[in-house]
């Protein structure tokens, strides 16, 4: 969609958007627009180091969107210096972003950022005055954009779910958005899990599954490294691994196990 001078109150709601290789939504004049209640997906850039997935060069509403599995995007969302409320949306699976794939004074509340592959740190890939609050990520916060409430812990999406729709009894994005409601919009879908326990099979498992039980582990220390949070404890599946693992930082505290037997 691409939107030039107009006085009219624009409106995109319910919307499906699916797979291409340019602008999703181009915004350039109007600040009567509204995007609601949508999902951008599966869109792959051919000039990555340029592109923009939804560009917004004037005010608009953005509330109760979902960005899945976009591959490559210089920018997500770009918005302009006047500050913009993204409110209960969802950022999930975005990989080989540029380096700034968040643009603008966004203020981010009641969302989630999970599984994203950010190309810089994140004060740049969150460039201009933004700030996240009431929000769940699997990245530390620098401190000069976090505010209140926000939640560093794995989500726990059902497995079986290839929506990112819906989640665990016990996930922390239950009753959790500043309304008292789910984070995201997500629904109870499966029963509760311990998931603090990750499991790691060379043999039998992959690193694309969601939550790395013992049934669905995944395949690398790389994998379970990325996906490890405080309190957790990584349970090495018998097997013989063969893999370079860099430097886990400092300040690390990593516990690490064998199932059977010594490591």
């Amino acid at each position: 969609i691409q939107i030039e001078q107009s006085n009219e109150i624009i409106i995109v709601n319910n919307s499906l958007f699916d797979s291409g290789s340019y602008y999703a939504i181009d915004n350039r004049s109007t600040d009567n627009f509204e995007l609601n209640n949508s999902v951008i997906k599966n869109y792959s850039s051919e000039n990555g180091d340029s592109d923009v997935l939804i560009s917004m060069n004037s005010k608009a509403q953005i509330e109760n969107i979902g960005i899945l599995n976009n591959i490559n995007f210089d920018q997500i969302l770009r918005v302009p210096n006047d500050e913009y409320d993204i409110k209960n949306s969802y950022f999930i699976n975005n990989t080989d972003q540029g380096g700034n794939p968040f643009f603008g004074a966004n203020n981010f509340v009641d969302c989630i950022f999970y599984n994203n592959s950010f190309y810089s740190s994140v004060e740049s890939s969150f460039y201009g005055a933004s700030t996240i609050e009431n929000s769940l990520t699997d990245f530390e916060i620098p401190e000069g954009m976090a505010k209140r409430g926000n939640i560093y812990k794995r989500p726990l999406f059902c497995i079986s779910d290839t929506t990112f729709k819906t989640v665990t009894s016990n996930s922390p994005l239950v009753n959790s958005s500043t309304s008292g409601k789910n984070i995201g919009s997500v629904v109870v879908g499966c029963e509760s899990i311990d998931a603090t326990k990750i499991y790691v099979s060379n043999t039998l498992g992959s690193d694309d599954t969601k939550i790395a039980l013992r049934q669905s582990p995944y395949s690398t220390f790389s994998k379970a490294i990325n996906n490890y949070f405080p309190g957790d404890t990584m349970i090495v599946m018998d097997g013989t691994y063969l893999e370079r693992i860099g430097s886990l930082g400092t300040g690390s505290d990593y516990v690490i196990i064998s199932e059977n037997g010594p490591l």
